[in-house]
């Protein structure tokens, strides 16, 4: 994404239907990811023998592994729309992220945000 300015109007803020579509669609892709990040740790850990790192992760928990998931997602959606302006479904769906007056938001701002809707449950 370029670091244009946006103007602001109908045309340009997506609708609920486009908001929750991007929300499957970032699960999906948030999940295939999760899940070959997950293989990639299998296999380098089979390579070099790390038997304990697999067994470590087996005996996590649910509250380690809800802590896992968080934090992976931070760091997912940070760095997507924070190098690119989009994640994966906005590439699809053709939205870009904008704070309110239509611009670019740094990398600081969307970490803030991603980390405060984790605090909303």
């Amino acid at each position: 994404m370029s670091n244009s300015t946006y103007v602001l109007d109908d045309k340009l803020l997506a609708s609920t239907g486009t908001r929750f579509l991007n929300y499957v669609l970032d699960l999906v892709f948030f999940l295939i990811t999760l899940m070959a990040f997950g293989i990639l740790i299998g296999i380098l850990s089979s390579l070099f023998g790390l038997t304990s790192v697999v067994q470590s992760l087996q005996e996590l928990g649910d509250l380690g592994w809800n802590i896992i998931v968080i934090i992976f997602s931070i760091i997912y959606y940070t760095v997507m729309e924070g190098l690119f302006g989009r994640s994966i479904a906005k590439f699809i769906t053709g939205t870009v992220v904008v704070d309110e007056n239509g611009e670019r938001p740094s990398f600081g701002t969307i970490f803030k945000k991603k980390f405060v809707s984790f605090n909303s449950f």
